[in-house]
């Protein structure tokens, strides 16, 4: 079981990989659910590790702070019951309801620099509740939070007073820029800057998908990332992946008779049988010359034809059958696929 438990928001993933990375980099062992296995009970896997973890990082974002973020409030919850709950902001938003008496500390903006002091006051927090002592205080200032929630009120009153025509000069794009206040403009639609739904839709895009790409353009033509998704869509390229699918392929055979009479059936089908791969190989050969890839050659008695045979002084028995080739193959089948960078 790992010391250290991360509870976030599915759209924040991305973020929050940087995150565990730094953690893990920083000798702490880190559980989130990118180690649920694939079949795996992934109900009881997390409870197991929630349980078991001497320190629960919640990662509150513009996503998981809302009422849809369920499991990351029940997480909350019962780390906050057991004295183990570490509150960490990635966007400027306050703790949910319930939650404002721990402190929370402040990543907001953070962008993946571990010699940040906001992410030493993280790693020495975790540190000290996996060790079971208490949270040191933070090094760095602890009102960036409220200073940054009061910017996006200033953005707020800023955006009324200065109006429309002052954000088509632009005039509001350098403050969007701003971490804190990137958060505020999305919510307000000032700015250029994305709101949340923005911010998760293009965050959740699998990496090469040109389709999902064309789906962000669909819902924001003019969003804040139109102008990279349609730079990533110009690059695209096209490449074709083969797959190969097993095959089994049956193809009839005649094994005749031995010339020589045999003792009896018994001896004669054994000999039959002995001399089929021969012939099974002989059917299934042409196969080489195609593309497909031949695996294995095998065959298969569907009607014995036995009969008394008499050769010289010899009489006995002569066995052959009428069969089928059994030819395992791997059978092409090419995708053309367009990937984006």
């Amino acid at each position: 079981m790992a010391d250290v438990f991360v509870s976030y928001k599915r759209e924040d993933e991305r973020r929050v990989a940087a995150f565990v990375a730094g953690l893990e980099a920083a000798g702490l062992s880190v559980w989130w659910d990118r180690h649920v296995e694939g079949g795996a009970g992934w109900r009881q896997a997390i409870s197991e590790q929630l349980e078991a973890a001497r320190c629960v990082i919640v990662v509150w974002s513009a996503a998981s702070v809302g009422a849809g973020a369920g499991f990351v409030h029940d997480e909350a919850w019962r780390a906050k019951a057991r004295g183990v709950l570490l509150p960490v902001a990635i966007d400027a938003v306050g703790p949910p309801l319930g939650f404002g008496e721990v402190q929370t500390l402040d990543l907001a903006g953070w962008a993946g620099d571990r010699g940040d002091p906001r992410f030493g006051d993280v790693l020495a927090a975790a540190r000290a509740l996996v060790a079971g002592g208490p949270r040191p205080r933070p090094r760095a200032h602890g009102g960036r939070l409220r200073r940054m929630a009061s910017l996006a009120g200033a953005v707020a009153v800023a955006a009324g007073l200065i109006g429309f025509a002052a954000d088509l000069a632009g005039l509001l794009e350098p403050v969007c820029r701003i971490p804190g206040a990137r958060w505020a403009c999305g919510q307000l639609g000032i700015g250029g800057a994305p709101d949340a739904e923005e911010e998760a839709l293009w965050a959740a895009r699998p990496a090469g998908d040109c389709e999902a790409l064309r789906g962000y353009l669909a819902r924001y033509p003019g969003g804040a990332y139109a102008a990279e998704a349609d730079r990533r869509l110009a690059a695209a390229r096209r490449t074709t992946e083969v797959a190969w699918t097993p095959k089994e392929l049956r193809l009839p055979i005649s094994v005749r008779p031995a010339p020589e009479p045999l003792a009896g059936i018994e001896q004669a089908q054994a000999d039959a049988q002995r001399r089929a791969p021969e012939d099974a190989e002989l059917a299934c050969g042409g196969l080489r010359a195609s593309d497909n890839r031949l695996l294995s050659v095998d065959f298969a008695v569907l009607r014995w034809d036995c009969r008394p045979r008499h050769a010289g002084d010899r009489d006995g028995w002569g066995c052959g059958f009428d069969g089928e080739a059994v030819c395992r193959i791997e059978a092409p089948s090419a995708t053309a696929r367009e990937v984006c960078p």
